[in-house]
């Protein structure tokens, strides 16, 4: 039995270690390279596309600042139109409750209508002050009847506001003493004493 041997030393690489690595490193570096470059193009992409944004949105707020100052000069002008009108109106307002109650005085005359009292009679009612003042001239034969008339008449009264806090009254004789079968107006003949005659004036 035979057994060949290679007593030839092998044949040496054509590429030494140092190339290899080398070549490696180039790679590496021209991949990184590569990857630089492209996000380098993204990036400028991305500022590029912010730029724009900006500018949009920089047109955009112009555009409304515009037509918001627009917006603003119509309505001061129409303000400006419309105050002379307003101070009229104002006017009017002033004059017409100087005049009077714009509901009228109906309900005024309508409470007096419910409110009566047995000896007693108006002569005179007075509104004034635009229907926040009301006076009452009378007269009545018994004070007692002038007192009740006016607690009556404020309960009347209450719901419009008004209320009859000074009550003047004056009295004088009413009728004659008779002393020869003719008798005056306040008697029935003979002697008779004189009625009192109040007058009062409830505001």
């Amino acid at each position: 039995m035979s057994q060949l041997l290679n007593l030839l030393p092998p044949p040496k690489s054509r590429h030494s270690p140092a190339a290899v690595s080398l070549f490696i490193l180039g790679a590496v570096a021209f991949a990184l390279f590569a990857t630089w470059g492209v996000k380098r193009t993204q990036l400028a992409g991305v500022r590029a596309d912010e730029a724009a944004s900006v500018a949009q949105l920089k047109e955009v707020t112009a555009q409304f600042e515009q037509r918001f100052r627009a917006r603003a000069a119509l309505i001061n002008a129409e303000i400006d139109v419309l105050k002379p009108r307003a101070a009229e109106a104002q006017q009017v307002i002033v004059l017409a409750a100087g005049i009077g109650n714009p509901e009228g005085y109906s309900p005024y005359f309508s409470s007096l209508a419910a409110v009566r009292e047995e000896g007693l009679w108006l002569s005179a009612v007075t509104v004034g002050q635009g229907g926040k003042s009301l006076q009452l001239d009378g007269q009545s034969l018994d004070k007692d009847a002038v007192l009740r008339y006016t607690q009556r008449l404020n309960t009347a009264l209450a719901d419009s506001g008004i209320k009859l806090a000074a009550l003047e009254m004056t009295s004088q004789p009413f009728g004659t003493t008779g002393t020869t079968g003719t008798a005056g107006v306040g008697g029935t003949g003979g002697n008779s004493a004189p009625l009192t005659l109040i007058r009062f004036s409830l505001r």
